[in-house]
């Protein structure tokens, strides 16, 4: 009895007591404490995870289209600058074989000399700026959002355009010398002109080696995503790495295949050279000028050499065909790229497939050119790839 009464005034002044009116509710409240915790926990997470996965989404859609955008831009170059630099520097040495006229010494000391390049360039050969008159300052800067280069206005105008047309195979110039035959400045002679063209031929067939290689290359990176899947596996190390990224490397593909159709010189070409002839009178020879015309059959002149791989067409630049010109507008608004994960494991065994979590991101390629073009006409290698939530 002593012992329930001791414990009945216990309860009484723990109960009725002012200060432990706190306690009960207090106690209740642990549970739910507890249970915030868990739904903190399982909420953090699933957050973790998510951010895992929009990490690896980003990267891979990232290292995909960087390897196309790369070519794009080596296009580019490839279409504009390289010609350009590469014939430059060629045509206008006055020591090498290919470019001997005479007086074209005259351009080191500041003179006005016509040179190898002012034959080809004038004739349509290679893309030059536009001002023939700023040779020496002529060069491309980093800071030009488009890089102006065309053929010679008046030689192969059908070609500035984002689609342009194959010319006819009809006999086009290809080195003119049709003025001031008697200034010595300005003469050509056949040797010269020949060995230009053979160099000239040579040239562009490596430039055609090398976009060819790298459109094959292109082509079989876009046919195995692999630069996505293994991007987006390593990123995440879950489950098989065959089928990681499998749903966003579907997507990515529709719209990264780039397809570009080769231009070429097709056909005959035709150069003009000087003739001379000593006219003797009075005891004096005096030469005499004049010009003449040869025709070459490319596959007749270009079979005798082993290192002009292309025998009947002299390749020029590689344009990009109407379908991948539409996905590039597409892709400078944006396109999305969406990837599902599968969701932790939690404590209450809530089944968060039927809720499909998934990451997304907006991925777009852009170049200065209002229609996303900057591969020809005016190539500039100034795409890029940038990536939106």
């Amino acid at each position: 009895m002593k012992i329930f009464r001791n414990f009945n005034l216990l309860f009484k002044k723990s109960v009725l007591n002012k200060n432990g009116q706190l306690a009960l509710p207090a106690v209740m409240c642990v549970p739910i404490v507890l249970l915030l915790i868990y739904l903190l926990k399982e909420t953090t997470d699933l957050s973790a995870e998510k951010i895992h996965h929009q990490f690896a989404l980003d990267t891979a859609t990232y290292t995909e289209l960087s390897f196309p955008v790369g070519t794009l831009n080596g296009f580019a170059y490839m279409n504009g600058a390289m010609p350009f630099e590469l014939y430059r520097e060629v045509f206008t040495d006055p020591k090498d074989d290919y470019n001997k006229v005479p007086g074209n010494e005259a351009r080191n000391n500041g003179g006005k000399v016509r040179m190898m390049y002012d034959f080809l360039a004038e004739s349509g050969a290679f893309v030059a700026p536009d001002d023939p008159t700023t040779f020496d300052d002529s060069r491309p800067r980093d800071a030009d959002k488009r890089w102006t280069f065309h053929y010679r206005k008046g030689t192969r105008d059908e070609w500035d355009s984002p689609n342009p047309k194959q010319l006819k195979k009809e006999p086009k110039p290809l080195m003119i010398n049709n003025d001031n035959l008697s200034n010595e400045e300005w003469k050509l002679e056949s040797i010269y002109a020949s060995n230009a063209l053979l160099f000239y031929m040579g040239l562009a067939g490596i430039m055609e080696e090398i976009v060819t290689g790298h459109q094959k290359i292109l082509d079989d990176v876009r046919d195995k995503s692999e630069f996505f899947r293994r991007t987006y596996y390593f990123n995440t190390l879950k489950g098989r790495e065959s089928d990681a990224g499998r749903e966003g490397a579907r997507q990515v593909k529709k719209f990264n295949k780039i397809t570009t159709l080769p231009m070429y010189i097709e056909g005959q070409l035709s150069y003009y050279y000087v003739t001379r002839s000593d006219i003797l009178a009075n005891g004096i020879v005096t030469p005499s000028y004049g010009n003449a015309r040869r025709d070459i059959k490319l596959d007749e002149f270009s079979k005798k050499f082993d290192m002009i791989k292309t025998k009947d067409k002299i390749f020029q630049f590689v344009y990009l065909d109407r379908s991948t010109q539409k996905k590039l507008r597409d892709l400078q608004k944006g396109a999305p790229v969406v990837q599902s994960f599968e969701a932790p494991k939690n404590y209450f065994n809530v089944d968060m497939k039927k809720y499909k979590p998934r990451v997304k991101v907006r991925v777009q390629v852009m170049c200065p050119d209002s229609k996303n073009n900057c591969v020809w006409p005016d190539p500039t290698p100034n795409y890029q790839v940038r990536l939106l939530p």
